[in-house]
């Protein structure tokens, strides 16, 4: 195969958006769209190569993954190497926990299964996971275990057309990924089968599909008009803008247009991206992917408050040097063969080192991070009893409505009338509050709760199959029990990040109301940036004050939307209990009011609860 330095090049004009974006530097508000240049090359690279080999009868699926094994697995596996030893050192027991459920998933190239179920649900926030962004990594291996035998069929059994595969599915992944990146964005964002047209559409070019550009200036313009798609990706997109999406198509085919444009003959744009410097960055590319986010994820565990410009610096630089390391010292003697030169102890090599990473990573996770590494003022707090009365009225994921235990989910029984409350986990927090506050409240309170579940009929996550099911059995549940009063609690923020609508949750109230109930809708609680106690833990590693933080969220815009839902003396806003602003205090002194990032512990719980009984009573 032909080797194009345009195409290293494209790969520069990839990853700095990702690293300057991830770094938070200046306008890169996009950058994220690297990651969709990426999956471009690689299917465009791969078709080319395995097309290639079959046509030359020399392709075998043994030769594919010792490639790909030589490719991938020395540079991730030292990576994984040496945040698992500094992540032993600076992330703290709930932190590690989830660390060692992301080592076994990256190992198995399943994370972004993993971190697509998670999205926000009882981990750490997003943004302090060191190997999150082996999802993307996960996406191709995915690829590469389905596309070689797609492409063997077409050639063996339909005289190589490919198009009779190739398109519908390319095709089907698109409209399926423009479909439901509104009511299952993170879903859409993570998995394979909304991201395969991505790849798809770089084998599609591999293949011919696209008509030869015969003159300088077809090439020229065409290279013009997909570089200036990716910058536009890059400088307009931001967090809040539907992705992938429609949205995708835009840097998809900026990366389809660059390459294409250098496919048959020099382009414009490619002879600048293959200049010597850019075709470096575009080198130690994947080296750099893998270190940079890893670098940031452990700065911001240490400066927790902020990172300065000379601290961004930082973090660049030593970037780089570790991508330069690695790609010298790591990737390059496997991809030429110095180490490990024959396949079957490759192989033996690959297979040990991913069971070492998947026993090791178990075991993290099944210890829930080795608690004993702290002294114990500084994970004391972590490991609060959560009175959610989990597994019988607040069931877990994995459990069916049918585990949860009814008339026993009462948390008193000595008043006159009865009140459910329904909801997910950020229901279930309420329950210490309520018990410490029976006095102040005229009704008998029944949990029912289902993790991920917000309490709307309509809601269907799609990692939560269970919650129309658990939804559907609410008419019973008020019959059964006489039940004159709903109260209505969630994680609005991931709710509503899942695919919920306000007007799912307003039509909910109204079918309640019309059945003659009284509707109480509680609003969304504080969401901090990360766990607090990665805050607080590190403020006291560092000496530096803390007892107050940012919210991740605009909890106020949230609020004044579902507060319009509701209506006039139906909605209670427990962030009173905690915030000014968007700033929310998280502990009082040693008394600590959340163990995550958004959870109450029993002294969080009693303080919401009387917040809300001051605005509402049921």
């Amino acid at each position: 195969m032909k080797y194009r330095a345009d195409i290293d090049g494209l790969r520069a004009l990839a990853i700095i958006p990702v690293v300057l974006y991830h770094a938070k530097v200046g306008p890169f508000s996009g950058g994220f769209v690297g990651v969709d240049i990426f999956f471009v090359i690689s299917g465009y690279l791969i078709t080319l190569l395995i097309n290639e080999e079959i046509r030359q009868g020399r392709f075998t699926i043994l030769d594919f993954y010792e490639r790909r094994v030589r490719r991938i697995f020395p540079a991730l596996f030292f990576v994984i190497c040496i945040c698992s030893l500094i992540s032993s050192i600076i992330l703290f027991p709930m932190a590690f926990r989830d660390y060692g459920q992301s080592v076994v998933a990256a190992t198995l190239f399943v994370a972004n299964i993993l971190f697509a179920k998670e999205a926000g649900y009882f981990g750490a926030a997003s943004e302090t996971k060191p190997l999150l962004h082996t999802w993307s990594l996960s996406v191709e291996e995915q690829f590469y275990v389905i596309f070689p035998v797609v492409l063997l069929v077409a050639h063996k059994y339909f005289q190589g057309r490919w198009k009779i595969f190739l398109l519908p599915a390319a095709l089907l992944s698109l409209i399926l990924n423009i479909w439901a990146v509104g009511p299952y964005p993170t879903a859409t964002f993570y998995l394979f089968p909304t991201r395969a047209w991505e790849l798809l559409l770089g084998s599609l070019l591999a293949l011919g599909f696209f008509p030869v550009l015969r003159s300088q200036w077809q090439r020229d313009i065409t290279s013009i008009v997909g570089l200036l798609c990716i910058l536009w990706s890059v400088f307009q997109f931001t967090n809040n803008t539907p992705f992938p999406g429609i949205n995708a198509l835009i840097p998809c085919l900026g990366a389809t247009l660059l390459i294409y444009s250098g496919k048959d003959g020099t382009s414009l744009v490619g002879r600048f991206l293959g200049l010597r410097p850019i075709v470096f960055i575009g080198l130690i590319s994947y080296s750099l992917y893998l270190w940079h986010w890893p670098i940031i994820v452990f700065a911001k565990h240490v400066f927790f408050e902020g990172f300065t410009i000379y601290h961004t610096l930082a973090i660049l630089a030593l970037s780089f040097l570790m991508a330069i390391f690695s790609w010298h010292f790591v990737e390059r003697p496997f991809r030429k063969r110095t180490a490990l030169p024959h396949r079957r102890n490759l192989f033996a090599a690959a297979t040990l080192i991913m069971a070492v990473s998947v026993i090791t990573g178990y075991i993290i996770h099944k210890n829930d991070g080795f608690p004993g590494r702290f002294d114990n003022r500084l994970v004391s707090f972590t490991y609060n009893l959560r009175q959610y009365k989990i597994g019988t009225c607040f069931l877990g994921e994995k459990q069916r409505h049918s585990a949860w235990k009814g008339e026993s989910c009462f948390l008193q029984t000595d008043k006159q009338s009865n009140t459910l409350l329904w909801g997910d986990s950020f229901a279930a927090h309420y329950v210490p509050g309520i018990l410490k506050n029976t006095d102040s409240i005229d009704s008998n309170v029944l949990l029912y709760s289902l993790s991920g579940c917000a309490p709307v009929f309509s809601y269907d996550p799609p990692f939560r199959k269970q919650c129309k099911q658990f939804s559907a059995q609410i008419d019973q549940i008020l019959t059964e029990y006489d039940i004159s009063t709903v109260v209505l609690a969630a994680g609005w923020d991931l709710a509503l990040k899942s695919g919920l609508r306000y007007e799912e949750l307003d039509s909910t109230i109204q079918y309640l109301q019309k059945k003659g109930l009284k509707v109480l809708l509680i609003g969304q609680s504080p969401r901090f940036d990360r766990s607090v106690q990665d805050i607080n833990n590190n403020s006291i590693v560092v000496r530096m004050p803390a007892s107050k933080s940012l919210l991740s969220i605009d909890i106020n815009a949230i609020n004044s939307q579902l507060q319009k839902i509701a209506g006039p003396g139906s909605f209670a806003d427990p962030s009173q209990a905690f915030c000014e602003g968007l700033v929310c205090r998280f502990k009082d002194e040693d008394t600590f009011f959340f163990w995550d990032d958004g959870h109450m512990t029993t002294a969080g719980s009693d303080r919401a609860i009387q917040s809300i009984l001051s605005q509402v009573h049921f």
